[in-house]
């Protein structure tokens, strides 16, 4: 055999084992990566379902709405929900949580250098446009329609609103209070009472069924509250 035949072999021997090598990382690093999609695509597919969940909860009410219908408006078999939930209170349940874990409200923001009219009348705003918004006006049509099956929407709803907006509006009056700016109150209560005047819109909208107030609207309603508010209405 001559001498340079043996490292040819020897190369070749090497370079199809590095191939092999190759082959084999490729294949489980394409696994890892086909195994990520399809989790993906299950989670998508389990989000869609409890989106399913919560519009026929609100259109039909807990008492109307069936798995069968959910199943059947989901695009699902009956035992892909019953293989995650056990009965329709624990999917209503899930359906809820997934509704406040859309980020409901939008923490309340404003221009410091405004004047206090105009900062409560663009924080009153902010407010209503918050609470107008789609996951959060479901959220509130769930409690009017379930809240007295399940207190637990009320206290979900109170909480995820405290944190969001009431704690941020409370901060900011005791800034206000601390800089002589309003009377000595109790900034908790303040805030309080501001967000129920600027709720009164959104609970008239629910009630009577009304259309949402145009843009145009809720500034025109925020100006009248902060007017109110800080001025009353004497004359």
């Amino acid at each position: 055999m001559s001498p340079a035949g043996a490292p040819t072999s020897s190369v070749k021997k090497g370079g199809s084992a590095k191939n092999a090598g190759a082959k084999n990382a490729s294949s489980a690093k394409n696994i890892s990566r086909a195994g990520r999609p399809r989790r993906e695509h299950a989670d998508q597919r389990h989000n869609q379902l409890l989106d399913v969940a919560i519009t026929t909860f609100i259109e039909q009410g807990y008492s109307g709405a069936t798995i069968d219908g959910i199943a059947l408006a989901a695009g699902v078999g009956k035992q892909t929900i019953y293989s995650r939930y056990p009965d329709k209170e624990a999917l209503f349940s899930a359906a809820v949580k997934r509704l406040t874990e859309r980020h409901v409200f939008d923490e309340i923001t404003a221009d410091e250098s405004l004047d206090l009219e105009e900062s409560l009348a663009l924080r009153a705003g902010t407010f209503m446009r918050a609470i107008l918004k789609p996951e959060s006006f479901a959220l509130y049509t769930l409690l009017q329609r379930e809240g007295h099956r399940f207190p637990e929407l009320g206290r979900v709803l109170e909480a995820t609103a405290r944190i969001q907006l009431r704690s941020p509006l409370t901060r900011y009056f005791k800034h206000q209070i601390e800089r002589g700016v309003l009377q000595k109150i109790d900034p908790s209560r303040a805030a309080r009472l501001f967000m129920y005047l600027a709720v009164g819109e959104v609970n008239r909208c629910l009630l009577l069924n009304a259309p949402r107030p145009s843009e145009r609207e809720i500034d025109k309603y925020a100006r009248e509250i902060a007017r109110l508010f800080l001025h009353g209405l004497a004359a």
